[in-house]
């Protein structure tokens, strides 16, 4: 508190002057020196830094402008953020609404309570998307430069039992491997707790089925009026840290009213019940092909999984019988169809674990054009080291035949990750430089003259150059798909990352 009013004090010295017998100084700097000082303190971000907005005009507009550009919003505070006039509608580009849901007791059991604890996350989710919609629905400035809107839900009780290595907001994201683990990142929760399975920072016992499925229950989005149309929102995101399901027909219900919407990114964790998985892709199917609104010029989509708690739920235990889990991803041939078929109108697609390339090439017809696509990005279970290589040398084949049909391509991305085994084909095309080929993984692949050649046509659509060829291979054990990510260095974002980070942050404390 202290450090507030000196900072504070120190400002107000500089543009009174130090006593009253001297002249007012802040005039009498230069411009730019003023504008260097007001950007330390919007960088410095001090307590208290935004109340420095009231000194005067020109530190309102400075201090506004950055204070504004990012709203992190939960919903006690959105009748607050109702009464931002049109002066300010301007200065917001990013709105990130984290929806805090009720506490609840460490119990593991189903009962009539639990039930009743899901219908009211619901009612909590709904109602706050509805009221956030009911605002944004009068703001009429901010469509033209665009508006960026991220959804999020969370309970404080998930990271205070088993999962205290899940972080659920941004104030705390690292640049690099020192990064992911520091004992000062888990805040306040004790690192001791054999109750819940941590020893010294270490996870050394998995979370219990019902706990898993707790945190991972559906969210059914039912709204007490219909959801008002946004123009204002371009940018629309709901990223992995978001555990609890919403199903895809639901989310078409939010979709549908972003009538403006450009690009999404989007995050969902897979469903690991198997008969509840069928249907949920029956949905994404349909909302892939029907229910994304037709104004999308890019699209990812990357579906999350967690080996560790694929192992617990498949454990054959209590619910074992009602509860069957598939251990691997069996991808609906449909969603890649989907994928195919919707792809026609964007620049951009990343589809990573939600269905398989080889459905999204064997749904393309030889009549179709993609006028608009530069960058496609898509994961396949063919991609693995054991077996015969015939039919990853067949998807590569398939995959230029339908490139040439995509004038405007200049990266694609075939990758798979999983425990084990990172592997990517990728084929770039700079703005500047040669076109290449490469193949990066902790397995050999040898590319045949036939898929070289083929590639070779790919290529030279845009300008008659050699393609050039590289090899990368990579050394050391993968533990993750999101180790895989990391280090495939991929020439395209697949993963928010944030998100990436946050993959990594957790299989860590998992590993130690």
């Amino acid at each position: 508190m202290a450090d507030r009013h000196n900072t504070t004090r120190r400002y107000a010295m500089i543009l009174r002057g130090s006593t009253k017998h001297q002249p007012p100084c802040w005039t009498a700097l230069p411009a730019e020196i003023r504008l260097l000082i007001l950007e330390a303190i919007t960088q410095k971000r001090h307590t208290g830094w935004a109340s420095s907005a009231a000194v005067c005009k020109e530190w309102q507009f400075v201090i506004e402008k950055e204070n504004f550009c990012q709203l992190n919003l939960d919903i006690p505070c959105l009748d607050d953020f109702e009464r931002i006039g049109g002066r300010r509608q301007h200065l917001v580009y990013n709105i990130s609404l984290d929806i805090e849901l009720p506490c609840y007791t460490c119990r593991c059991c189903y009962t009539t309570e639990s039930e009743t604890w899901g219908r009211r996350n619901s009612s909590i989710v709904s109602k706050g998307i509805w009221k956030l919609f009911s605002i944004l629905s009068d703001w009429k400035s901010a469509r033209q430069k665009g508006l960026a809107l991220e959804l999020s839900a969370h309970s404080p009780s998930d990271s205070d039992h088993w999962f205290k290595h899940y972080r659920f907001d941004l104030s705390l994201v690292g640049d690099d491997d020192d990064d992911l683990v520091s004992g000062q990142d888990m805040g306040s929760t004790p690192l001791d707790d054999p109750k819940h399975g941590w020893k010294n920072s270490q996870q050394e016992t998995p979370p219990p089925k019902l706990a898993v499925m707790r945190l991972f229950s559906a969210i059914n989005l039912r709204f007490p009026a219909e959801l008002p149309r946004v123009d204002a929102v371009t940018r629309f995101t709901i990223r992995r840290q978001l555990r609890r399901r919403i199903q895809p027909v639901a989310l078409q219900l939010v979709l549908d009213k972003l009538i403006g919407l450009e690009h999404m990114v989007y995050e969902p964790w897979r469903v690991w019940n198997r008969s509840c998985a069928q249907v949920v892709d029956q949905e994404y199917a349909f909302m892939i092909q029907n229910g994304l609104p037709k104004t999308l010029k890019t699209i990812s989509i990357f579906e999350d999984f967690d080996d560790s708690l694929v192992a617990t739920l498949a454990d054959p235990g209590w619910f074992g019988p009602m509860f069957p889990v598939d251990s691997v991803r069996i991808g609906d041939p449909h969603i890649g169809a989907a994928f195919a078929s919707r792809s026609l109108d964007l620049e951009q697609l990343s589809g990573s674990y939600l269905s398989n390339a080889e459905d999204f090439f064997g749904a393309c017809l030889q009549t179709w054009t993609w006028e608009h696509l530069r960058t496609l990005a898509l994961t396949s279970a063919l991609l693995q080291p054991a077996g015969g290589h015939d039919k990853v040398y067949a998807l590569l084949s398939s995959a230029a035949a339908t490139a040439l049909q995509m004038p405007m391509l200049h990266t694609l991305v075939l990758w798979n990750g999983t425990r084990g085994n990172a592997c990517a084909f990728v084929y770039h095309y700079p703005d500047r430089g040669s076109p290449y080929i490469a193949w990066r993984g902790t397995w050999d692949l040898e590319l045949t003259h036939a898929v070289v050649e083929a590639w070779q046509a790919v290529a030279s659509q845009v300008r008659p150059w050699k393609l050039a060829i590289e090899k990368q291979y990579i050394r050391g054990g993968v533990d993750s798909h999101a180790d895989a990510i990391h280090r495939l260095a991929l020439p395209c974002p697949v993963v928010a990352p944030t998100s990436l980070w946050q993959m990594r942050r957790e299989r860590a404390y998992q590993r130690v």
